[in-house]
C-alpha cells in the first residue's frame, strides 16, 4: 500500500511538469439516451423518393409492428490549448442501440451487445486551430466540421481541409478548402494520388452586421469532381432583421452547374421565410418554404445538389420530429423523411408553425407544439398532397446538467401516397414516433 501511495504522490508531482500536461486542457460533450417507439417511419429497401413509409403488402417482416428500442450516443470534445494562439482538438463519438451487436461483429453505430468491448469509436474531427498573432486571422487545419451559413440549406458535414477565418470590424469572412476524396485511393495504393480524379470543394462565406437589427450571411461554393465530371456552384444569401417584436429571417439559395461531363445540367433554387416572436414565457414562429422542381423526366436536367449528408433543413429549429428531422428508428443519426424530396425532380414546398411555453417555476421547463404541411411542387401526374405533421414535446432540467424530455409526433399522410408516381407507396398507415430522452451535459 505504501508503494502505491508513493507512486501516486510522485506522479502528481512529476506529470504537471511534463510539457503536454502543463497545457490548458478542456473536455466537454454529452451522453444521450432515448427510449423509442416508432411505427411505419423508415424502411431502407425503398427508393429515395418513397422509402420512408411502409405499405400493408410490403414483404419485409414485422412491417406492421412498431420499432421499440433504446439507443444512446456519447460525444466528447477534447481541446489542448497549447498557448493563447494554438490549440489541438479531437472530437469523438460512440453510439449504438442496446443489445445490437457483440464485440465480434460491431462497427460504427453499433456495439451495445452483451459483453461490450466493441471497436466502435468514431473520429468526427481532428484538427489544429491557429490564431495568427496581431492579426484578425485564424486557420483551422485537418478533419473538421463545415456547413453553409443559411441554416443547412445545402451543405453540412465533416471533411479534411483548411478553413481560414478573418474577423473584421463589421464582418466575418470564412474560406474553406475541402478535400472530399483523393483519387481512387484504396488501401495503400499511393499511385492513386497522381490521378486527376479528385473532388475538391471551395466555400467563401461572409457574415455582415450593417446595422444593429440586421444580419446578412452571403455564400458562394464551388465543387469540382473530376471522376464524375461535375462542376457545381451554389450562391446563397440569408438576412435576419427585427421589426419589434418580430424577428424575420429570409433565405435564398441558387444551385447551378454541369454533371456527367456536361451531359446533364443542374439548375434549382430554394426560398424560405420565417417570422418569430416572444412575449414573456411564450414564443412562436411561422415559416413558408419552396424548393423548385422539374417535371420533364426526359431531359438530363437536375434541380438540386447537396454537400454532405441530407441536410435536416429546418426540422430541428422548427421542432418537427418525422418529416424534416431525425426519423430513422435504430439510428440516432436519423434521416429527414420528407426533406429528401426537396432534392429530387418533385421539389417540395410547405409551411410550418409552432409555439413554446417556458415554465418559470421549473428549471429548463418547457412545453412545445409544432405543425407542418408539405406538398410536391411537381406532382408528375399524381397528387401533390403529402400531408401534415403534428409534433409536441415537454422537458425540464434536473441536477443542473441533466435534460429530460418526452417527445411525440405523427404524420398524417396525404393523397400523394396512393401508389402512383412519383410516391409509389400504396396507402400506407400514418407513421408515428414517440421517445423519452435523457441528455447529460459535461
Amino acid at each position: 500500500m505504501k508503494k502505491i501511495l508513493f507512486t501516486v504522490v510522485c506522479l502528481s508531482l512529476v506529470l504537471p511538469a511534463v510539457p503536454s500536461f502543463a497545457y490548458d486542457h478542456e473536455l466537454g460533450g454529452y451522453y444521450l439516451l432515448r427510449a423509442q417507439m416508432m411505427s411505419n417511419v423508415f424502411h431502407p429497401s425503398q427508393s429515395a423518393a418513397s422509402r420512408v413509409f411502409n405499405t400493408s403488402n410490403d414483404p419485409a417482416p414485422n412491417v406492421d409492428k412498431p420499432a421499440k428500442l433504446f439507443d444512446q450516443r456519447f460525444r466528447a470534445k477534447w481541446t489542448n490549448n497549447i498557448n493563447e494562439w494554438v490549440s489541438v482538438v479531437y472530437f469523438g463519438e460512440i453510439d449504438f442501440q442496446w443489445g445490437d451487436q457483440t464485440a465480434a461483429t460491431a462497427t460504427r453505430n453499433s456495439g451495445g451487445g452483451a459483453g461490450g468491448d466493441a471497436v466502435n469509436l468514431e473520429t468526427k474531427n481532428l484538427y489544429a486551430s491557429i490564431k495568427i498573432p496581431e492579426t484578425p486571422v485564424s486557420v483551422t487545419l485537418g478533419l473538421q466540421g463545415f456547413k453553409d451559413n443559411c441554416n443547412y440549406a445545402y451543405a453540412f458535414g465533416d471533411a479534411s481541409g483548411i478553413k481560414v477565418d478573418a474577423a473584421l470590424e463589421m464582418a466575418k469572412l470564412t474560406f474553406y478548402y475541402l478535400k472530399w476524396f483523393e483519387g481512387d485511393l484504396v488501401g495503400k495504393d499511393y499511385s492513386a494520388y497522381a490521378q486527376e480524379n479528385d473532388r475538391d470543394i471551395y466555400m467563401l462565406q461572409g457574415a455582415l452586421t450593417p446595422a444593429k437589427d440586421l444580419k446578412l450571411n452571403l455564400g458562394a461554393t464551388y465543387s469540382v469532381d473530376k471522376t464524375a465530371g461535375h462542376d457545381l456552384y451554389w450562391l446563397s444569401a440569408d438576412a435576419t432583421f427585427a421589426i419589434a417584436p418580430v424577428t424575420v429571417e429570409v433565405t435564398g439559395v441558387y444551385n447551378f452547374g454541369e454533371i456527367n461531363d456536361g451531359d446533364g445540367n443542374v439548375s434549382g433554387y430554394h426560398l424560405s421565410a420565417r417570422a418569430s416572436a416572444k412575449a414573456g414565457d411564450i414564443s412562436g414562429f411561422v415559416r413558408a418554404f419552396y424548393f423548385s422542381g422539374d417535371d420533364d423526366t426526359e431531359d438530363e436536367n437536375y434541380v438540386h445538389s447537396i454537400l454532405g449528408g441530407a441536410p435536416p433543413l429546418f426540422g430541428v429549429q422548427d421542432g418537427l420530429l418525422i418529416s424534416m428531422a431525425n426519423a430513422n428508428p435504430g439510428d440516432v443519426n436519423g434521416d429527414a423523411a420528407l426533406s429528401q424530396l426537396a432534392y429530387t425532380r418533385t421539389g417540395l414546398m410547405g409551411a410550418t408553425a409552432g409555439g413554446k411555453y417556458s415554465f418559470s417555476q421549473v428549471k429548463g421547463g418547457y412545453a412545445g407544439l409544432s405543425v407542418g404541411y408539405f406538398q410536391l411542387v411537381e406532382d408528375m401526374g399524381g397528387d401533390a398532397d403529402l400531408g401534415f405533421e403534428i409534433s409536441g414535446s415537454v422537458g425540464m432540467t434536473v441536477a443542473d446538467v441533466v435534460q429530460l424530455s418526452a417527445n411525440a409526433a405523427t404524420l398524417m399522410l396525404g393523397s400523394a401516397f396512393d401508389g402512383s408516381a412519383p410516391v409509389t407507396n400504396d396507402d400506407p398507415d400514418n407513421p408515428y414516433s414517440m421517445y423519452l430522452m435523457a441528455k447529460v451535459l459535461f
